[in-house]
């Protein structure tokens, strides 16, 4: 690869103000040779590592290399207009609609019902028969005086009793039944669900009203005086050791003899001494870790490097997230590898400030590169914000460098780490764990603490550790923080659950410590209020009503004015707070009643909508039913059904039977004793449309095989002797369920062995 015409970028650069001379002429020249065949981004890194020494310079000499050579990238064509849909998609799209899904069901109901209506609409009964006109014999008739005898014989039974005639389903109540029951129970599901509906466009409506308060949204709880990290004494014994390598434009013990007689004299012989500038003019490269993890130290951190500041220490700050692979002068910047820092700082010495909690999840050969880079350095060390060294990560163990607690004696010993020849410290190891344990004992007694107090910082949860439980150790902090109810650390906010039985734990054995932290509280809200109209100032107006009225609890005072002022923010844009901060007090005090809540117990929203709010809220809304809903309504609907059919609600008209459709004869026999006679079967002039088919019946049962009866003649079946005495007729069974029935006969005898048949 050709050298890039660098001469180009220096003159540029020079022309914009950048001091740049023949040594930087010569530098550059030397490092092109040295990175042929490297990327544009690392060539545009190692000139801005080269040429810059402060963070506007850096931006110069990138803006200036990516106009000479960065890559011109066409801005990418809009994408085209998408097709209109086409007719199926149109089509599916109105078919997702609740509206119109509900639409189609009642059209398909009122189909059902007519197709129904339709169905039941002609008798399925046949007409009545006419009188039979068939030129038929006329059948036999016993003598009169046989005939008075079988009639006032009392041994002949009554002919047997009919099935009862059918009665159809109604269709006319049964469709309405149906359709009635299916519609109550997608009803009992659809009501909830249509409430729920509505009280979430109601919540929105008024949580969109607040988000469209200006001004800040959240406060944070300050104690009066910032908590005291350090000893003072430690951290001026440590400054004075870092003084000798990385302090700046201060004043050395060596006496400067010409300026001081000069200052005597001009002052009238008045004594003034003057002393030479120190030659330290190194700068500790300080590398802070920023990530999440990091929160709960944040403000420590910021407290040890103004103090390193205030004794002039000179600081060379970068920050990086999780592990020092990568770092930058803030988050949003340019990051550079911890190799590309250690290749451009002019530093002696680097100090890391982080917990290591990211360690576990990097890659070995991410570790192996930075750690390298680390090695550079021969002053280092790593202050480790967790104080007891029982609980910090086992890839410490590994790195580099010397690991110290984040105390005032691990300060200490991180400055001989930083200003003591390497080799007589070299070997050592941490200082042992002088920090006490943590017990569930100092957690829980926190915990109440940040209860009593509500939503606490860190800065407040650390100041009321030190003045109320002064013995628990400083690492109790963090065992609170994982039981937080989120991961914000401006503010810790345990469970609501947790938080009531640690409030009722503490008014029950030390009401006098709840009282002091009260009022600690309240003093301090009364000395922080929030811009006016901001929804900073709902939420730090709810916090003093709420501590207001524990005080009143415990005190046995008056609870009507905090009680109002509750009730007034219930009906505000921070209702859904409301609820849970007066809830932490039921167990302690008294549930407090603020309005009417869900099914969680929550406080619903205020009723109506708030100002500036477009759309109301609907009273009732429909859903599109869900498929377990259509099953259970299904299966009610066919019970209800069902047992309206079993109580006869149900039954339609009787479809009377068909007398008459059949023609029933008998013929005695008068030569074979063993014979009764034949039996013949006929239609009638009016049957002809009757079934072919007849089963001939003996009292009420079926008597041989069925019978085929021709149009027109008869079918004849001989009846023995031996199956007399018996009432014979013959039906069919039509398509209604009713019957066409023949007269009924009975065959019997008297007179002697002859055979008579009425």
């Amino acid at each position: 690869m050709s050298p890039l015409p660098f001469s180009r970028l220096l003159d540029a650069l020079r022309a914009r103000g950048l001091p740049l001379g023949v040594r930087e002429y010569v530098a550059f020249a030397e490092l092109w040779q040295r990175l042929d065949g490297a990327t544009v981004a690392e060539l545009r890194g190692a000139s801005a590592a080269l040429l810059s020494t402060s963070d506007d310079e850096v931006q110069l000499v990138v803006a200036t290399f990516d106009e000479l050579y960065g890559e011109r990238v066409e801005p990418p064509l809009p994408p085209p207009p998408p097709p209109p849909p086409d007719v199926l998609t149109r089509l599916r799209r109105a078919l997702s609609s609740a509206t119109t899904r509900w639409t189609l069901g009642a059209v398909l109901v009122a189909i059902a019902g007519l197709g129904v209506w339709l169905a039941t609409f002609v008798d399925p009964s046949l007409p009545p028969l006419p009188a039979a006109t068939l030129d038929l014999p006329e059948p036999y008739a016993p003598p009169s005086d046989a005939r008075r005898a079988l009639d006032a014989d009392p041994s002949i039974p009554a002919a047997p009793a009919l099935p009862p005639p059918p009665q159809p389903i109604n269709w006319w109540i049964a469709v309405p039944a149906l359709a009635v029951s299916a519609l109550a129970t997608l009803l009992v599901f659809q009501r909830p669900r249509a409430a729920a509906a509505e009280r979430k466009r109601r919540e929105k409506a008024w949580r969109q009203a607040r988000g469209r308060l200006p001004g800040p949204t959240t406060f944070s709880l300050q104690p009066s005086a910032p908590p005291t990290w350090f000893d003072r004494r430690d951290l001026e014994d440590a400054a004075t050791l870092l003084g000798r390598a990385f302090t700046t434009g201060l004043s050395s013990t060596r006496l400067d003899v010409r300026r001081t007689v000069r200052l005597t004299i001009e002052r009238g012989g008045l004594p003034r001494f003057v002393f030479e500038a120190s030659s330290a003019t190194g700068a500790l490269l300080l590398l802070e870790d920023v990530a999440p993890e990091m929160d709960a130290w944040r403000a420590k951190t910021a407290a040890f490097v103004a103090a390193l500041a205030r004794q002039g220490i000179r600081l060379d700050r970068w920050v990086f997230e999780g592990t020092p692979a990568l770092v930058g002068r803030d988050l949003t910047g340019e990051r550079l590898s911890l190799d590309a820092l250690a290749r451009r700082s002019v530093s002696n010495g680097v100090l890391i400030i982080s917990s290591g909690s990211s360690l576990a999840h990097e890659s070995q050969e991410a570790k192996l590169g930075w750690h390298d880079a680390l090695s550079t350095w021969t002053r280092r060390s790593w202050l480790n914000p967790v104080v007891s060294p029982v609980a910090w990560r086992a890839e410490l163990a590994s790195m580099p460098v010397n690991v110290w607690p984040f105390t005032g004696d691990g300060v200490l010993e991180a400055a001989a780490d930083l200003t003591i020849d390497p080799d007589g410290r070299r070997g050592r190891r941490p200082v042992p764990a002088t920090a006490s344990a943590v017990l569930a004992d100092d957690v829980e007694r926190l915990k109440r603490l940040v209860a009593v107090a509500g939503q606490p910082s860190l800065e407040l949860v650390e100041v009321l550790r030190r003045r109320f439980i002064p013995d628990a150790p400083e690492d109790t902090v963090l065992w609170v923080l994982r039981e937080a109810a989120h991961g914000s650390t401006r503010e810790v906010r345990l469970p609501e659950a947790d938080a009531r039985r640690l409030v009722a734990a503490e008014r029950r054995e030390n009401p006098e410590r709840e009282r002091t932290v009260r009022a600690l509280v309240l003093d301090l809200l009364a000395s922080q209020p929030q811009p006016a109209g901001s929804v900073a100032a709902l939420r730090w107006e709810l916090a003093v009503a709420t501590q207001r009225l524990a005080l009143a609890q415990l005190g046995g005072d008056d609870t009507g004015p905090a009680r109002a002022q509750l009730q007034r923010l219930a009906q505000s844009l921070i209702w859904d707070e409301v609820g849970g901060s007066t809830h932490v007090l039921g167990e302690a005090g008294g549930a407090v009643s603020l309005g009417s809540t869900t099914s969680g117990g929550h406080l619903s929203a205020p009723t109506g909508l708030p100002a500036g709010a477009t759309a109301p809220a609907s009273t009732l809304a429909w859903l599109s039913p869900r498929p377990l809903e259509f099953a259970i309504a299904a299966v009610v609907a066919a019970l209800v059904t069902g047992g309206l059919q079993v109580s006869g609600a149900l039954a339609g008209a009787a479809i009377p039977h068909v007398t008459d459709a059949y023609r029933l004869d008998f013929a005695p026999a008068t030569l074979d004793p063993e014979m009764a006679g034949v039996i013949s079967v006929s239609r009638t002039a009016s049957a002809a449309d009757a079934p072919a088919t007849v089963q001939l019946y003996r009292d009420g049962e079926a008597f041989g095989s069925p019978l085929v009866v021709p149009v027109e003649g008869v079918v004849e079946r001989p009846i023995a002797a031996a199956d007399a005495l018996h009432h014979f007729q013959a039906r069919a069974v039509l398509p209604g369920g009713n019957l066409a029935l023949s007269n009924s006969t009975w065959l019997g005898q008297s007179l002697g062995s002859s055979i008579v048949s009425v």
